[in-house]
Protein backbone atom coordinates (compact mmCIF):
# COMPACT_ATOMS: atom_id res chain seq x y z
CA UNK A 1 0.00 0.00 0.00
CA UNK A 2 1.52 3.29 -1.18
CA UNK A 3 -0.01 6.40 0.74
CA UNK A 4 0.27 9.67 -0.08
CA UNK A 5 -0.63 12.80 1.99
CA UNK A 6 -1.34 16.10 0.65
CA UNK A 7 -1.11 19.61 2.23
CA UNK A 8 -2.69 23.03 -0.02
CA UNK A 9 -3.51 26.28 1.41
CA UNK A 10 -5.49 28.30 -0.66
CA UNK A 11 -5.06 31.82 -1.61
CA UNK A 12 -7.41 34.97 -0.36
CA UNK A 13 -10.46 34.45 -1.96
CA UNK A 14 -9.77 30.53 -3.82
CA UNK A 15 -11.10 28.48 -0.91
CA UNK A 16 -14.71 27.75 -3.07
CA UNK A 17 -12.47 27.71 -6.17
CA UNK A 18 -9.80 24.97 -4.76
CA UNK A 19 -12.70 23.15 -2.95
CA UNK A 20 -14.39 22.37 -5.96
CA UNK A 21 -11.42 21.58 -8.13
CA UNK A 22 -10.78 18.80 -5.31
CA UNK A 23 -14.16 17.65 -5.96
CA UNK A 24 -13.61 16.99 -8.94
CA UNK A 25 -10.11 15.46 -8.81
CA UNK A 26 -11.94 13.00 -6.01
CA UNK A 27 -14.23 11.87 -8.01
CA UNK A 28 -11.82 11.19 -11.24
CA UNK A 29 -9.22 9.67 -8.69
CA UNK A 30 -11.46 7.36 -7.04
CA UNK A 31 -12.41 5.78 -10.71
CA UNK A 32 -8.48 4.84 -11.12
CA UNK A 33 -7.87 0.99 -10.33
CA UNK A 34 -5.64 1.06 -8.74
CA UNK A 35 -6.58 3.98 -5.95
CA UNK A 36 -8.47 2.63 -2.91
CA UNK A 37 -8.99 5.95 -1.01
CA UNK A 38 -8.79 9.63 -1.84
CA UNK A 39 -10.35 11.40 1.43
CA UNK A 40 -10.42 15.32 1.20
CA UNK A 41 -10.43 17.37 4.46
CA UNK A 42 -10.81 21.52 5.43
CA UNK A 43 -9.14 22.50 8.16
CA UNK A 44 -12.31 23.87 10.47
CA UNK A 45 -10.13 26.80 11.99
CA UNK A 46 -8.57 27.60 8.78
CA UNK A 47 -10.81 27.43 6.00
CA UNK A 48 -8.06 27.75 3.92
CA UNK A 49 -5.63 24.83 4.50
CA UNK A 50 -7.30 21.62 2.87
CA UNK A 51 -5.46 17.88 3.29
CA UNK A 52 -6.00 14.81 1.06
CA UNK A 53 -4.77 11.84 2.05
CA UNK A 54 -4.39 9.23 -0.60
CA UNK A 55 -3.89 5.36 -0.64
CA UNK A 56 -2.68 3.37 -3.89
CA UNK A 57 -2.45 -0.28 -4.03
CA UNK A 58 1.22 -0.19 -5.20
CA UNK A 59 4.35 2.49 -6.22
CA UNK A 60 3.04 1.55 -9.63
CA UNK A 61 -0.27 2.87 -8.84
CA UNK A 62 0.71 6.42 -7.45
CA UNK A 63 3.17 6.93 -10.91
CA UNK A 64 -0.26 5.89 -13.11
CA UNK A 65 -1.86 8.28 -10.68
CA UNK A 66 0.53 11.18 -11.08
CA UNK A 67 0.54 10.87 -15.07
CA UNK A 68 -2.87 11.23 -15.63
CA UNK A 69 -4.65 13.85 -17.58
CA UNK A 70 -7.12 15.03 -14.65
CA UNK A 71 -3.89 15.28 -11.73
CA UNK A 72 -1.71 17.34 -15.01
CA UNK A 73 -4.60 19.33 -15.22
CA UNK A 74 -5.54 19.92 -11.44
CA UNK A 75 -1.89 20.56 -10.66
CA UNK A 76 -1.40 23.45 -13.41
CA UNK A 77 -4.45 25.17 -11.48
CA UNK A 78 -2.87 24.93 -8.63
CA UNK A 79 -0.48 27.74 -9.91
CA UNK A 80 -3.19 30.22 -9.78
CA UNK A 81 -5.45 29.33 -6.56
CA UNK A 82 -2.85 27.74 -4.20
CA UNK A 83 0.04 29.42 -1.78
CA UNK A 84 3.44 28.59 -3.63
CA UNK A 85 1.25 27.58 -6.72
CA UNK A 86 1.55 23.82 -5.78
CA UNK A 87 0.77 20.83 -3.07
CA UNK A 88 2.81 19.88 -0.28
CA UNK A 89 3.34 15.90 -0.34
CA UNK A 90 4.53 13.10 2.04
CA UNK A 91 4.68 9.82 1.56
CA UNK A 92 4.22 7.10 3.80
CA UNK A 93 4.62 3.05 4.61
CA UNK A 94 1.41 1.18 6.68
CA UNK A 95 3.77 0.09 10.07
CA UNK A 96 1.94 -3.03 12.18
CA UNK A 97 -1.60 -3.13 10.51
CA UNK A 98 -3.44 -6.34 11.02
CA UNK A 99 -4.61 -8.56 8.20
CA UNK A 100 -6.77 -11.40 9.38
CA UNK A 101 -6.50 -13.45 6.04
CA UNK A 102 -4.09 -14.44 3.62
CA UNK A 103 -2.20 -12.08 2.12
CA UNK A 104 -3.47 -12.01 -1.39
CA UNK A 105 -7.12 -11.94 0.27
CA UNK A 106 -8.40 -8.65 1.63
CA UNK A 107 -12.01 -9.43 2.93
CA UNK A 108 -15.41 -9.83 1.35
CA UNK A 109 -16.49 -7.89 -1.75
CA UNK A 110 -19.76 -8.08 -1.82
CA UNK A 111 -23.33 -9.88 -1.27
CA UNK A 112 -25.57 -11.13 -3.74
CA UNK A 113 -29.17 -11.06 -3.56
CA UNK A 114 -32.22 -12.04 -5.64
CA UNK A 115 -35.03 -9.72 -5.64
CA UNK A 116 -38.63 -10.17 -7.20
CA UNK A 117 -38.47 -6.33 -8.36
CA UNK A 118 -35.44 -4.18 -8.92
CA UNK A 119 -36.98 -0.87 -8.55
CA UNK A 120 -39.21 -1.38 -5.41
CA UNK A 121 -36.07 -3.35 -3.52
CA UNK A 122 -34.18 -0.30 -4.74
CA UNK A 123 -36.12 1.96 -3.11
CA UNK A 124 -37.04 -0.11 -0.02
CA UNK A 125 -32.73 0.30 0.61
CA UNK A 126 -33.15 3.28 0.09
CA UNK A 127 -35.68 4.51 2.40
CA UNK A 128 -34.87 2.19 5.05
CA UNK A 129 -31.16 2.46 4.90
CA UNK A 130 -29.94 5.31 2.38
CA UNK A 131 -28.37 3.21 0.16
CA UNK A 132 -27.20 4.31 -3.13
CA UNK A 133 -27.03 3.12 -6.66
CA UNK A 134 -23.40 2.16 -8.14
CA UNK A 135 -24.09 1.56 -11.25
CA UNK A 136 -26.15 -1.22 -13.52
CA UNK A 137 -23.91 -4.39 -14.38
CA UNK A 138 -26.83 -5.38 -16.54
CA UNK A 139 -29.52 -3.19 -17.77
CA UNK A 140 -33.24 -4.20 -18.57
CA UNK A 141 -33.34 -2.73 -21.44
CA UNK A 142 -30.22 -4.89 -23.27
CA UNK A 143 -30.69 -8.99 -23.79
CA UNK A 144 -31.11 -10.95 -20.42
CA UNK A 145 -27.96 -12.79 -19.57
CA UNK A 146 -28.51 -16.43 -20.49
CA UNK A 147 -27.47 -19.19 -22.10
CA UNK A 148 -25.37 -22.26 -21.69
CA UNK A 149 -22.03 -20.08 -20.70
CA UNK A 150 -23.75 -17.67 -18.44
CA UNK A 151 -25.41 -20.94 -16.68
CA UNK A 152 -22.01 -23.28 -16.36
CA UNK A 153 -20.87 -19.67 -14.94
CA UNK A 154 -23.11 -18.75 -12.42
CA UNK A 155 -25.07 -22.07 -11.69
CA UNK A 156 -28.24 -20.76 -12.52
CA UNK A 157 -30.63 -23.82 -14.10
CA UNK A 158 -31.10 -24.29 -17.75
CA UNK A 159 -33.12 -21.84 -19.80
CA UNK A 160 -32.92 -19.22 -16.81
CA UNK A 161 -32.53 -15.62 -17.43
CA UNK A 162 -30.77 -12.94 -15.49
CA UNK A 163 -32.52 -9.58 -16.61
CA UNK A 164 -31.36 -7.00 -14.29
CA UNK A 165 -28.07 -6.65 -11.83
CA UNK A 166 -27.53 -3.28 -9.93
CA UNK A 167 -25.07 -2.95 -7.08
CA UNK A 168 -26.21 -0.63 -3.96
CA UNK A 169 -23.85 0.81 -1.43
CA UNK A 170 -24.51 1.02 2.15
CA UNK A 171 -22.08 3.06 4.06
CA UNK A 172 -18.50 1.73 5.04
CA UNK A 173 -19.20 -2.04 4.45
CA UNK A 174 -19.83 -4.49 1.17
CA UNK A 175 -21.51 -3.99 -1.61
CA UNK A 176 -25.51 -5.50 -2.06
CA UNK A 177 -25.35 -6.75 -5.87
CA UNK A 178 -29.71 -7.62 -6.66
CA UNK A 179 -30.51 -9.77 -9.22
CA UNK A 180 -33.60 -10.15 -11.03
CA UNK A 181 -34.50 -13.36 -13.16
CA UNK A 182 -37.32 -14.93 -15.47
CA UNK A 183 -38.30 -18.24 -17.19
CA UNK A 184 -36.98 -20.21 -14.18
CA UNK A 185 -38.80 -21.25 -10.76
CA UNK A 186 -38.05 -19.54 -7.61
CA UNK A 187 -37.95 -20.05 -3.82
CA UNK A 188 -39.44 -17.93 -1.12
CA UNK A 189 -36.60 -16.25 0.91
CA UNK A 190 -34.71 -18.18 3.01
CA UNK A 191 -35.23 -18.47 6.90
CA UNK A 192 -32.53 -18.34 9.50
CA UNK A 193 -32.49 -22.31 9.68
CA UNK A 194 -31.92 -22.99 6.09
CA UNK A 195 -28.84 -23.87 4.69
CA UNK A 196 -26.28 -21.32 3.08
CA UNK A 197 -26.68 -17.63 3.14
CA UNK A 198 -29.82 -16.75 5.09
CA UNK A 199 -29.29 -13.15 6.15
CA UNK A 200 -27.84 -9.72 6.27
CA UNK A 201 -27.13 -7.79 9.12
CA UNK A 202 -26.64 -4.22 9.56
CA UNK A 203 -24.53 -2.03 12.04
CA UNK A 204 -26.33 1.22 13.35
CA UNK A 205 -25.80 3.79 15.84
CA UNK A 206 -29.80 4.66 16.59
CA UNK A 207 -31.48 1.25 16.46
CA UNK A 208 -34.71 2.16 17.12
CA UNK A 209 -34.77 4.71 14.75
CA UNK A 210 -33.49 2.70 11.83
CA UNK A 211 -36.00 -0.10 12.67
CA UNK A 212 -38.41 2.54 12.52
CA UNK A 213 -37.36 3.67 8.88
CA UNK A 214 -36.98 -0.03 8.32
CA UNK A 215 -40.57 -0.40 8.96
CA UNK A 216 -41.77 3.09 7.16
CA UNK A 217 -40.42 1.63 4.11
CA UNK A 218 -41.94 -1.84 4.07
CA UNK A 219 -40.32 -4.25 6.25
CA UNK A 220 -42.07 -6.22 9.22
CA UNK A 221 -39.70 -6.43 12.10
CA UNK A 222 -40.24 -9.86 13.91
CA UNK A 223 -39.61 -8.37 17.29
CA UNK A 224 -39.01 -5.55 19.53
CA UNK A 225 -35.30 -4.03 20.17
CA UNK A 226 -33.78 -6.85 21.99
CA UNK A 227 -30.72 -7.11 24.26
CA UNK A 228 -28.31 -9.16 23.28
CA UNK A 229 -26.41 -12.30 24.45
CA UNK A 230 -23.76 -13.77 25.59
CA UNK A 231 -20.31 -11.85 25.64
CA UNK A 232 -22.11 -9.37 23.26
CA UNK A 233 -24.62 -8.91 26.37
CA UNK A 234 -24.86 -5.19 28.15
CA UNK A 235 -27.21 -2.77 28.67
CA UNK A 236 -26.84 -0.43 25.39
CA UNK A 237 -26.41 -3.58 23.19
CA UNK A 238 -29.37 -4.55 21.23
CA UNK A 239 -30.39 -6.33 17.70
CA UNK A 240 -33.41 -6.90 16.20
CA UNK A 241 -34.62 -9.00 12.98
CA UNK A 242 -36.76 -7.63 10.10
CA UNK A 243 -37.86 -8.87 6.82
CA UNK A 244 -37.56 -7.17 3.32
CA UNK A 245 -40.90 -6.48 1.23
CA UNK A 246 -39.67 -10.04 -0.77
CA UNK A 247 -38.99 -12.30 2.78
CA UNK A 248 -35.03 -11.57 2.72
CA UNK A 249 -33.88 -11.65 6.57
CA UNK A 250 -32.07 -8.50 7.40
CA UNK A 251 -30.64 -8.04 10.90
CA UNK A 252 -30.27 -4.82 12.77
CA UNK A 253 -27.30 -4.59 15.57
CA UNK A 254 -25.60 -2.17 17.34
CA UNK A 255 -22.67 -2.46 20.57
CA UNK A 256 -21.84 0.86 22.14
CA UNK A 257 -20.67 -0.93 24.93
CA UNK A 258 -18.29 -2.89 23.35
CA UNK A 259 -18.25 -7.20 23.67
CA UNK A 260 -16.57 -8.51 26.68
CA UNK A 261 -13.84 -10.50 24.87
CA UNK A 262 -11.73 -13.33 26.66
CA UNK A 263 -8.47 -11.74 27.37
CA UNK A 264 -6.44 -14.42 25.50
CA UNK A 265 -8.37 -13.10 22.08
CA UNK A 266 -6.58 -11.02 19.62
CA UNK A 267 -8.85 -10.80 16.88
CA UNK A 268 -11.36 -8.43 16.94
CA UNK A 269 -14.97 -8.42 14.90
CA UNK A 270 -14.92 -6.24 12.04
CA UNK A 271 -17.78 -3.15 12.86
CA UNK A 272 -17.84 -0.45 9.85
CA UNK A 273 -16.79 2.95 11.13
CA UNK A 274 -18.53 5.63 11.44
CA UNK A 275 -18.93 8.22 8.13
CA UNK A 276 -18.61 11.49 8.18
CA UNK A 277 -21.22 11.82 5.23
CA UNK A 278 -24.99 11.76 5.39
CA UNK A 279 -27.82 12.61 3.33
CA UNK A 280 -29.06 15.63 5.44
CA UNK A 281 -29.05 18.90 3.72
CA UNK A 282 -25.57 20.87 4.05
CA UNK A 283 -26.01 24.65 4.52
CA UNK A 284 -22.90 25.62 1.60
CA UNK A 285 -24.01 28.55 1.15
CA UNK A 286 -21.57 30.73 1.62
CA UNK A 287 -18.76 28.57 -0.06
CA UNK A 288 -21.83 28.65 -3.00
CA UNK A 289 -21.94 32.76 -3.17
CA UNK A 290 -18.18 32.47 -3.71
CA UNK A 291 -17.96 30.25 -6.38
CA UNK A 292 -20.99 32.01 -8.17
CA UNK A 293 -19.00 33.53 -10.99
CA UNK A 294 -17.06 30.76 -11.52
CA UNK A 295 -20.47 28.73 -12.16
CA UNK A 296 -21.71 31.02 -14.56
CA UNK A 297 -17.96 30.90 -16.44
CA UNK A 298 -18.74 27.29 -16.75
CA UNK A 299 -21.78 27.19 -18.57
CA UNK A 300 -24.00 26.11 -15.88
CA UNK A 301 -27.28 25.50 -17.22
CA UNK A 302 -30.40 25.51 -14.40
CA UNK A 303 -33.79 24.01 -15.26
CA UNK A 304 -36.84 25.66 -12.99
CA UNK A 305 -39.88 23.51 -12.70
CA UNK A 306 -43.13 25.14 -11.82
CA UNK A 307 -45.04 21.90 -10.35
CA UNK A 308 -49.14 21.42 -9.82
CA UNK A 309 -50.16 17.95 -8.51
CA UNK A 310 -52.56 15.80 -9.87
CA UNK A 311 -56.44 16.22 -9.47
CA UNK A 312 -57.38 14.81 -6.63
CA UNK A 313 -53.92 15.00 -4.68
CA UNK A 314 -54.08 16.52 -1.64
CA UNK A 315 -51.17 19.81 -1.84
CA UNK A 316 -50.15 18.08 2.25
CA UNK A 317 -49.54 14.88 0.44
CA UNK A 318 -48.18 16.17 -2.90
CA UNK A 319 -45.55 18.12 -0.56
CA UNK A 320 -44.92 14.33 1.68
CA UNK A 321 -44.30 12.80 -1.77
CA UNK A 322 -41.92 15.44 -3.55
CA UNK A 323 -39.88 15.84 -0.53
CA UNK A 324 -39.38 12.80 0.52
CA UNK A 325 -40.22 9.44 -2.18
CA UNK A 326 -39.26 11.67 -5.15
CA UNK A 327 -36.32 13.67 -3.82
CA UNK A 328 -34.82 9.95 -2.86
CA UNK A 329 -35.13 8.63 -6.48
CA UNK A 330 -34.18 11.27 -7.81
CA UNK A 331 -30.58 11.07 -5.88
CA UNK A 332 -29.99 7.03 -6.62
CA UNK A 333 -29.69 7.98 -10.84
CA UNK A 334 -26.68 6.20 -11.03
CA UNK A 335 -23.88 9.21 -11.34
CA UNK A 336 -26.32 11.99 -10.81
CA UNK A 337 -23.52 14.02 -8.69
CA UNK A 338 -21.03 13.95 -11.97
CA UNK A 339 -23.69 15.67 -13.06
CA UNK A 340 -26.09 17.38 -10.77
CA UNK A 341 -24.35 20.32 -9.00
CA UNK A 342 -27.63 20.83 -6.66
CA UNK A 343 -31.31 19.91 -6.45
CA UNK A 344 -33.68 22.55 -4.43
CA UNK A 345 -37.19 22.02 -3.87
CA UNK A 346 -39.13 24.90 -2.81
CA UNK A 347 -43.06 24.48 -1.33
CA UNK A 348 -45.34 27.26 -1.05
CA UNK A 349 -45.48 29.10 2.59
CA UNK A 350 -47.66 32.15 3.52
CA UNK A 351 -46.92 35.60 4.05
CA UNK A 352 -48.23 38.92 4.02
CA UNK A 353 -45.59 40.93 3.05
CA UNK A 354 -46.14 40.54 -0.88
CA UNK A 355 -48.69 39.48 -2.97
CA UNK A 356 -47.72 36.37 -4.68
CA UNK A 357 -49.16 33.10 -6.91
CA UNK A 358 -48.95 30.74 -4.21
CA UNK A 359 -52.04 29.46 -4.77
CA UNK A 360 -51.30 28.48 -8.43
CA UNK A 361 -48.36 25.95 -7.88
CA UNK A 362 -47.80 23.25 -5.34
CA UNK A 363 -43.93 23.65 -5.23
CA UNK A 364 -40.85 24.36 -7.48
CA UNK A 365 -38.15 22.16 -8.43
CA UNK A 366 -34.23 23.93 -9.34
CA UNK A 367 -32.04 21.70 -10.94
CA UNK A 368 -28.47 22.91 -11.82
CA UNK A 369 -26.87 20.81 -14.02
CA UNK A 370 -22.90 21.14 -14.86
CA UNK A 371 -23.26 21.72 -18.77
CA UNK A 372 -26.38 20.90 -21.33
CA UNK A 373 -24.39 17.40 -21.67
CA UNK A 374 -25.12 16.60 -18.33
CA UNK A 375 -28.78 17.81 -18.43
CA UNK A 376 -29.46 15.79 -21.54
CA UNK A 377 -27.62 12.88 -20.05
CA UNK A 378 -29.64 13.09 -16.35
CA UNK A 379 -32.67 13.07 -18.24
CA UNK A 380 -32.31 10.43 -20.92
CA UNK A 381 -30.78 7.98 -18.54
CA UNK A 382 -32.44 5.13 -17.99
CA UNK A 383 -33.03 5.13 -14.51
CA UNK A 384 -34.65 8.53 -14.79
CA UNK A 385 -37.10 7.22 -18.20
CA UNK A 386 -37.96 4.42 -16.45
CA UNK A 387 -38.14 5.41 -12.49
CA UNK A 388 -37.78 8.92 -11.49
CA UNK A 389 -40.38 9.75 -14.81
CA UNK A 390 -43.11 7.08 -14.45
CA UNK A 391 -43.18 8.59 -10.22
CA UNK A 392 -43.43 12.07 -11.05
CA UNK A 393 -46.47 10.85 -12.73
CA UNK A 394 -48.30 9.67 -10.09
CA UNK A 395 -48.11 12.94 -8.54
CA UNK A 396 -47.27 15.67 -10.56
CA UNK A 397 -49.54 17.65 -13.24
CA UNK A 398 -47.06 17.64 -16.47
CA UNK A 399 -50.15 19.46 -18.81
CA UNK A 400 -49.98 22.14 -16.10
CA UNK A 401 -46.34 22.27 -14.92
CA UNK A 402 -43.91 24.80 -16.39
CA UNK A 403 -40.44 24.47 -17.24
CA UNK A 404 -37.39 27.00 -17.61
CA UNK A 405 -34.17 26.61 -18.63
CA UNK A 406 -31.49 28.98 -18.43
CA UNK A 407 -27.92 29.93 -17.58
CA UNK A 408 -27.63 32.36 -14.18
CA UNK A 409 -26.27 36.17 -14.38
CA UNK A 410 -24.95 37.44 -10.82
CA UNK A 411 -27.03 40.53 -9.30
CA UNK A 412 -25.33 40.20 -6.15
CA UNK A 413 -22.94 38.05 -4.97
Amino acid sequence: MKTVIATITALDGQEAFLAALLEKLAQQVRQEPGNEDFLVYQDSSKPACFTIVENYTDEAAFQAHINTPHCFSFNNALKTVAVGGKSTVEFFDSVGNPHFAHANVRGIDHVGLCVPDMEKATTFFAQAFGARIVYDVQSPRDPAMAGKAVENQLGIPEGAKITHMRLLRIGNGATLELFTFCDTAQRDAAALNDYGLNHLALYVDDIHQVATQMEAAGASLLSQVHPLAGVEESQNNAGVYGKAPWGTLIELITTPDGIDYAPETTIRRWKPSRSDADNSPVDNSNRSLEASAKLTEAGVIKMTMFLKRKQGMSHEAFVEHHSTRHATLFRQIPGVKDHVLRYIQTHPKGTDVIATDNAEYDGTAEIWFKSESSLQQVMESEFYQSTVYEDEKTFIDHDNTLIQIGSQLNIIQ
